[in-house]
């Protein structure tokens, strides 16, 4: 009974593909806002926290889906991936994918259980936007060099600079939290409106 018990727990070939396919399109939706945002200065800190929303219906659909153990890692190695491809800087990435596998663990005790859901997308989020912002406040010097590199404008860096302060990275990380909740809830509310409804997805538990 408890073998059985542990391979229904396991990611099977089909989880992988269908983890791996919807985390693609969650890093996907996340580098368009991050393009989109990184037009400003002041908009572009909060590219993680405007894509908590949309992605929030992705991860939703993603865990409804497969109720598994190891999700957020597979799905964060995937993003880390695109992160890495799109040139990221290392330590964004490096802090998501900790919290990916941070929210694994929350995620342990009952993978069908609604509030787990929604409290290891937070910290997935809280990942994003303290790398983001802790890259800049933690890691200025090194930071402002891969700007430099890349040919970002000495304009642009100094405004970024100004405006993620050492407070503003507690505000980006609390913010990415709420967010995230938000953008869980929501996606929740189009599973049970749309797919539950037909058919598509079990409904998760409390």
């Amino acid at each position: 009974m408890e073998s059985h018990q542990n391979n229904q727990s396991k990611l099977s070939v089909k989880d992988l593909v269908l983890v791996g396919v919807l985390g693609a399109v969650a890093g996907a939706v996340c580098m368009v806002i991050g393009l989109l945002c990184g037009m400003s200065p002041i908009t572009n800190p909060l590219y993680p926290i405007i894509a908590a929303i949309p992605n929030g219906i992705v991860y939703m659909l993603m865990l409804a889906k497969v109720p598994k153990r190891g999700v957020f890692t597979v799905a964060g190695i995937v993003y880390s991936v695109l992160f890495l491809v799109m040139g990221t800087f290392w330590f964004v990435v490096l802090c998501f994918m900790v919290m990916s596998v941070v929210a694994d663990a929350i995620m342990w005790g009952n993978p069908r259980s609604f509030r787990r859901m929604v409290a290891g997308y937070a910290a997935t989020v809280a990942g994003l936007s303290f790398g983001y912002g802790g890259a800049i406040v933690l890691m200025r010097d090194t930071f402002n060099d891969v700007m430099v590199r890349n040919g970002i404008p000495a304009e642009y860096s100094e405004a970024l600079n100004a405006f993620v302060s050492d407070p503003m990275l507690v505000v980006l990380t609390v913010a990415g939290i709420l967010v995230a909740i938000a953008g869980a809830f929501v996606g929740r509310r189009i599973l049970c409106k749309h797919f539950i409804r037909a058919g598509l997805v079990a409904e998760s538990g409390r």
